[in-house]
């Protein structure tokens, strides 16, 4: 497992622009790339990632959004870009993000098959094949 799967969250960060594709996909088990795929598909321009990770034995999809304001001035139009947790298409994106989640839980992080949870120790989503070579390092 290289550093950066084993500890994302220090080796990694997204930069003003936020987290792309391959770097999320950098961040977790190859299992779990076409979930995140989708997630990209469905990402509208206003969302920027800000964190992809395991955590608990699970995806998690960290964004916040943009929404743009053209505001009639006396001496011209002023435009800006605020930030919006409640803007409607983040809405939908949040909803597309929980699916993706949901299905991260039931998915081996490792390989794409079906999989569960695995506790002791680190807590990971794997299905029977991966999760044997675990047993070694404890995992049940």
């Amino acid at each position: 497992m290289s550093e950066n799967r084993r500890f994302p969250c220090i080796c990694m960060s997204g930069d003003d622009e936020g987290y792309d594709l391959p770097l999320a996909k950098e961040s977790v088990g190859h299992g779990w790339h076409g979930i995140l795929e989708r997630v990209w598909l469905a990402k509208p321009p206003t969302a920027k990632v800000i964190q992809v990770k395991e955590k608990l034995g699970g995806l998690r999809v960290y964004i916040e959004g943009l929404f743009r304001v053209d505001i009639q001035a006396p001496d011209g139009v002023l435009s800006g870009e605020f930030g919006d947790p409640l803007s409607g298409d983040l809405d939908a994106f949040r909803g597309v993000i929980r699916a993706a989640e949901a299905e991260s839980r039931i998915t081996c992080e490792d390989c794409g098959s079906p999989g569960e949870l695995r506790t002791g120790g680190w807590v990971r989503t794997l299905c029977e094949r991966c999760h044997l070579p675990s047993n070694s390092r404890g995992l049940k």
